[in-house]
């Protein structure tokens, strides 16, 4: 077997750079890991600008040997695989870019400095809804009342498309009260409320099978409840999130 060079995180600690793993791994893996990573969130380096960040938690997902989304051992590969009933209306509404199996806004964002407290609020979708909510979402962003977002083209692995909409820091309370009340005006807000989930998290490949849960809030009736995954958090940005959590007057940790 051909030594490959040691593979390095990035100094940020956020995941690896392309092209650090297009180094590592041999042409037959690189191709699979290509398969594997289509479609998944990855981000301009803020230290190394030009440079791909790949988050750590996808590159320990394809080095744990998960099957690649599309491969037949993946839950609900054949639905996966199903053309969605919405998907041609989707790719064709305006300033929608189709970037695989999810779509986005055609505007750039400005990153923070310090991508590791980003997160996102998850908004399910039906995808009879799906056409008429995303055109909403994507419009708030466009107009500058959210901040970014990304939807799934389609149903793949869950019931329900689901639209991921971003804040640059998740220990602004404010700020992500702020982007869920502009979605409850948008009339987007799913009847069972929405959760909210730190980019932190995923990185360390906590979901919805983990004891605490992965959101750390949720909104529901216009209240911004704290969940118990905030104990998953650095607890540094834990007591930021409490003391703010506070001020505002929200409700504690719902267990």
């Amino acid at each position: 077997m051909t030594e490959r060079p040691e593979l390095r995180p990035c100094a940020n600690g956020l995941g690896y750079h392309w092209d650090a793993i297009e180094h590592h791994l041999s042409p037959r893996d690189m191709d699979r890991f290509g398969d594997f990573i289509s479609g998944q969130t990855t981000t301009e380096c803020p230290e190394h600008p030009g440079e791909s960040l790949v988050f750590a938690s996808d590159w320990q997902a394809f080095r744990a040997g998960l099957p690649a989304p599309d491969d037949p051992a993946w839950p609900n590969a054949a639905r996966r695989r199903a053309p969605c009933p919405c998907a041609e209306r989707l790719a064709r509404l305006p300033a929608t870019v189709d970037r695989g199996r999810w779509l986005s806004p055609d505007i750039k964002v400005e990153l923070p400095e310090d991508l590791a407290p980003v997160g996102k609020w998850l908004v399910p979708v039906p995808c009879r809804r799906m056409v008429g909510t995303w055109r909403k979402i994507a419009g708030a962003v466009q107009d500058r009342q959210l901040w970014s977002a990304k939807a799934s083209a389609s149903l793949g692995v869950w019931p329900t498309h689901v639209i991921c909409v971003y804040t640059p820091d998740c220990r602004d309370v404010a700020g992500i009260l702020a982007a869920a009340q502009v979605l409850n005006g948008l009339g987007v807000v799913p009847a069972g409320g929405m959760g909210y989930k730190p980019d932190h998290l995923s990185r360390l490949g906590i979901d919805s099978h983990s004891p605490r849960g992965e959101t750390v809030y949720r909104y529901r009736h216009r209240q911004l409840d704290l969940r118990p995954a905030l104990a998953d958090l650095p607890a540094s940005w834990q007591r930021v999130i409490r003391r703010a959590h506070g001020e505002l007057g929200g409700a504690g940790v719902d267990r």
